[in-house]
């Protein structure tokens, strides 16, 4: 069957069986409301009809039967209309995303210690170098565990005050700057030693 989600739809809730104990369905009848997808064969008893999930222009969410749907037919105007529109909002969409992309740059560059807000996660956290294949809505950050998840930006503060660092953040930080530490006495070491051959040569 052809997904309906998205389609307009004339909702007529019948005036039989027991529609006093749904005053919210009979309110609504007769409107024409917004189909948000159907309902999987959990959600509803096995010998129910197709049963969708729909909203009305009032908000109201409800739940009807395919039968008292009467699906509205699409406008072909409508259609070649916003398909003409698409090359302009894909451009604003790619315009807007990398300004977004600046904007994150130029707030959480890599290393910076931020807190984190959000219902998956609540806490201090690291701002990855693995931002470049993330949403530019999102933030990839390094937690306490070692792993690398994704949040939204406008959960995220900074954490500056570096007295409320944990200790974890104090740790990888020190063990950056050690390793830093040795990369450059290595480079140093090697260009002494470049420095003398050449004069050797010389």
């Amino acid at each position: 069957m052809q997904s309906l989600d998205g389609r307009k739809a004339k909702f007529t809730y019948p005036d039989f069986g027991t529609p006093v104990g749904y005053p919210d369905h009979v309110a609504h009848s007769g409107q024409v409301v917004t189909i948000i997808r159907q309902l999987y064969k959990s959600e509803c008893e096995p010998e129910c009809q197709p049963t969708f999930k729909i909203k009305a222009d009032d908000g109201w969410i409800g739940e009807a039967h395919r039968s008292e749907l009467r699906v509205q037919r699409s406008n072909t105007k409508d259609w070649f209309k916003e398909h003409a529109r698409l090359p302009r909002k894909i451009k604003a969409f790619s315009h807007l995303r990398q300004e977004l992309f600046r904007v994150r740059q130029l707030l959480f560059p890599a290393n910076t210690v931020v807190l984190v807000a959000c219902p998956q996660y609540h806490g201090e956290a690291i701002v990855s170098h693995n931002n470049e294949d993330v949403r530019p809505d999102q933030l990839a950050c390094l937690l306490e565990n070692g792993n690398v998840w994704w949040y939204p930006l406008d959960t995220i503060t900074l954490l500056e005050d570096r007295k409320k660092w944990p200790l974890w953040i104090v740790r990888v930080f020190r063990r950056q700057a050690a390793y830093k530490g040795r990369v450059t006495k290595m480079n140093n070491m090697h260009r002494k030693v470049g420095n003398e051959l050449r004069s050797q040569n010389h």
